[in-house]
């Protein structure tokens, strides 16, 4: 999922180039015209290049549509058989809730929900902040875009078991996050105000990535889809009332106060993920989450 993100991230330079060749010249229309073509580009691939995975489709029940689709990729996923037996009831957002699951569901739920809030709200006007604070923003954005790559790069390293894993990544770049707003907040070097914008997101875009690899691996196969669908369902509420916060807060004469609310968001998110301790880096995935006599829940491993 890092690497998927680094993908991203690599459009996003692109997008950021454009900006800063087409908008001065030629305007918006140009601008929104050429980032249409990626996209209708996705559009036609996705009827060729996109699977479903095997685990997904033996775990749903259709085994011969699992032995093509490994037999397909010609690749060795499991030795043996496989002990999961097929969900007949997938697909509820109440599964999240159960015993064994609420804690992590509450507290994921919230570190989502305070990443997209200080996300969105330091991206959507910061070219604006930057502008009224002296920084050419078409130009910064740019290298912005080019900051977060070798950040994402650094996720790649640390995220795995032998080096920080997945909860620790999180701790580690959300507070650094955190403490780049700061700095770029009250600094009075145009300069340096460009570094420290950069530096943010060399640590607040891999957060992102590593939320995408760790929150499917706290979660059996049966439930894994339905946990991705309500975090993404969540992270809408504050993509839509952020971006109305951060235009309020261009206004204000206190010039540090649109990236200290905002560092604010990563601090609390730092607190929040200090409640995430179960750590998934190179642990077993779990299959499914089955009712024992006793009414309770569990889960069970394979593959």
């Amino acid at each position: 999922m890092v690497a998927i993100t680094f993908c991203g991230a690599l459009g996003a330079v692109l997008a950021g180039g454009i900006a800063w060749w087409l908008l001065p010249r030629y305007g918006w229309r140009y601008f929104v015209g050429a980032c249409a073509v990626p996209a209708i580009l996705v559009f036609i691939l996705q009827f060729f290049l996109i699977y479903e995975s095997p685990r997904f489709l033996y775990i749903s029940g259709n085994i011969a549509a699992e032995e093509e689709m490994v037999q397909y990729f010609e690749i060795i996923l499991f030795s043996g058989e496989i002990t999961c037996p097929p969900s007949e009831r997938r697909g509820r957002i109440l599964d999240l809730f159960n015993s064994t699951l609420r804690k992590r569901t509450f507290f994921i739920t919230l570190v989502w929900f305070v990443q997209a809030f200080g996300y969105w709200g330091v991206t959507f006007h910061l070219p604006e902040y930057i502008g009224s604070q002296g920084v050419d923003p078409y130009f910064n954005m740019f290298t912005v875009f080019i900051g977060e790559l070798p950040g994402l790069c650094l996720a790649m390293i640390l995220i795995e078991n032998h080096m920080l894993g997945r909860v620790k990544c999180l701790r580690f770049f959300s507070i650094l996050t955190s403490i780049s707003l700061i700095l770029f907040g009250f600094v009075n070097v145009d300069f340096l105000k460009a570094v420290f914008v950069v530096v943010c997101y060399f640590f607040m875009v891999p957060i992102y990535s590593i939320l995408n690899t760790f929150t499917p691996e706290i979660y059996p196969t049966d439930v894994r889809s339905t946990a991705l669908a309500w975090v993404n369902i969540v992270i809408e509420i504050p993509a839509m009332i952020s971006p109305f916060i951060a235009a309020s807060m261009l206004s204000s004469t206190v010039s540090w106060l649109y990236p200290t609310v905002w560092a604010s968001c990563f601090m609390l998110q730092f607190l929040l993920e200090l409640g995430l301790n179960l750590e998934t880096a190179g642990q077993d995935l779990k299959d499914t989450t089955l009712k024992n006599v006793d009414g309770s829940t569990s889960t069970t491993t394979s593959l």
